[in-house]
């Protein structure tokens, strides 16, 4: 894993942390433009992140993420990756037909970018999965 892949991931899941209180700070004091852009990388963290372990599952590689249990309690906790992976997926196809600006859109692409780059290649090397 490449140090750059390390630095990416960190500073992009403290970034994602720290965005809850600092679109509230943001709200507050009536940032509306920048609150669309810290809701973008919000969401594009959450998609990326649930369509990656969704995909996971997907290819059987269940015990990875659900356990090692089978059954339909399995199938069922599934689903919620599927829906959140659905929703942030429907929003940012209708932030682009429903001419969302571009900056909800750039930072969302920025967390996907960042989730696929750097956090799930270190959870991957932690787990020892994948190098």
């Amino acid at each position: 894993m490449k140090d750059w892949q390390v630095q990416l991931g960190g500073w992009g899941t403290i970034i994602w942390l720290a965005s809850f209180q600092i679109m509230q700070f943001l709200n507050e004091s009536g940032y509306t433009t920048e609150v669309k852009a810290v809701v973008g990388y919000t969401l594009g963290f959450i998609t990326a992140f649930s369509g990656y372990l969704f995909w996971e599952i997907w290819h059987g590689r269940w015990e990875s993420i659900l356990g090692q249990e089978r059954g339909l309690m399995r199938i069922i906790s599934a689903i919620p990756l599927l829906f959140l992976l659905l929703f942030g997926l429907f929003g940012f196809i209708n932030g682009i037909f429903n001419s969302m600006p571009w900056y909800y859109n750039l930072p969302f692409a920025l967390a996907s970018i960042v989730v696929a780059q750097g956090v799930i290649p270190i959870l991957n090397h932690l787990d020892g999965t994948k190098p």
